[in-house]
């Protein structure tokens, strides 16, 4: 027992993770061995997420305070594997990581169902990981594919650095929310581009018939106050269902200030941005320079 609590010592100062109160020693040994061995902890409490490519969460209640210093993915960093994120209702909350303060997809499947989900001031803020910190809740990237059946779903006062406080997603990326009659609100967050979503050669996919979306009160620094959609092959869709783009604003620090709900950029064919039998509401949004709206 004394020698388990030395390792679990040693294992919380060198990985900078939060490690379970109740914790088998297979699953010890697991996450001794990868540490030691130079690979990086996917910085998660469970750590049977490292060893299994398919891997369920399925506990309700609230989850706060798990980091990743100096990485990605401050609750899960999915690699190669396949993610079932299904509890009845569940909470995220103060949550970081480099990029993806929560969850992090890297060539990964990410199926989120149930009631209700809520990612509430979770950030991605921490510093020494790859480029700048980006998706304060959720990142997805190199061919990943994250999808919501979830009823009721929530990010609210999420924050990045750079871009995409609530959600980010590049690389050829897919996040879709197909909840029939289901509700999104992505509410008080702070991004540099993008207030709310960012997506890069990616596509963001709002699909579910009667589904109802508001995006509202968010800021950024640089441009495009709720969405910013660039470069080829993606970019954002609402289908189906009804988006409220309110009172987002594009302006502070940066250098463009544009795009008070949405900046779109077409650079080499993207779809940017597609509504389809969707009722649009575009209320109360600014910018500091160009594009009050878009």
């Amino acid at each position: 027992m004394f020698l388990i609590n030395v390792i679990l010592n040693q294992m919380k100062k060198l990985l900078y993770i939060k490690i379970a109160s109740k914790i088998n020693a297979k699953m010890l040994l697991i996450a001794f061995i990868l540490a030691f061995g130079g690979v990086q902890l996917f910085a998660a409490r469970y750590a049977e997420v490292l060893s299994n490519p398919s891997y369920t969460f399925s506990s309700n209640g609230t989850f706060s305070g798990y980091y990743a210093a100096s990485a990605d993915g401050g609750f899960i960093r999915a690699d190669n594997s396949t993610v079932y994120i299904n509890p009845t209702n569940v909470t995220f909350s103060n949550n970081s990581a480099h990029n993806g303060g929560v969850f992090y997809f890297t060539n990964s499947k990410g199926f989120f169902s149930g009631n209700s989900i809520s990612f509430l001031n979770n950030s991605a803020t921490l510093g020494g990981g790859v480029g700048a910190p980006s998706g304060g809740a959720i990142f997805a990237t190199v061919n990943s594919s994250v999808v919501f059946n979830t009823n009721n779903i929530v990010f609210r006062g999420n924050v990045a650095t750079q871009d995409g406080p609530a959600v980010f997603s590049r690389d050829n990326a897919y996040v879709g929310f197909g909840t029939p009659n289901g509700t999104v609100l992505m509410d008080s967050h702070n991004g540099g581009f993008g207030g709310a979503i960012y997506t890069w050669t990616a596509t963001i996919d709002f699909y579910g018939a009667g589904l109802v979306v508001t995006i509202s009160n968010n800021r950024a620094i640089n441009e495009a106050g709720a969405i910013f959609a660039t470069r080829g092959g993606g970019g954002i869709k609402f289908r189906n269902g009804t988006v409220n783009l309110n009172n987002n604003y594009a302006g502070g620090s940066g250098d463009t200030n544009g795009g008070g709900a949405m900046s779109i950029y077409d650079e080499i064919g993207a779809t940017a941005t597609l509504f389809e039998n969707e009722i649009v509401n575009f209320t109360s949004n600014s910018a500091l320079n160009f594009g009050g709206v878009i």
